[in-house]
């Protein structure tokens, strides 16, 4: 477990100097932003989204 975090961490610093700022974000707060995003979306919504069945009459929770 402890390699696999550090592995992450190690690829954050990697992808974070090698992509660009966009917006004047790095690319690590980007990648941050975007999993807490994820972590908002319910899982089904995700997934219709995904296979592009997204309703946007469907309860999705």
């Amino acid at each position: 477990m402890e390699a696999e975090v550090a592995a992450e961490i190690a690829e954050f610093h990697r992808k974070n100097s090698e992509l660009p700022v966009v917006n004047g974000k790095n690319w690590a707060e980007r990648e941050l932003e975007n999993r807490q995003r994820q972590r908002q979306i319910p899982a089904s919504m995700r997934a219709a989204l995904y296979h592009g069945t997204y309703d946007p009459d469907e309860n999705y929770e």
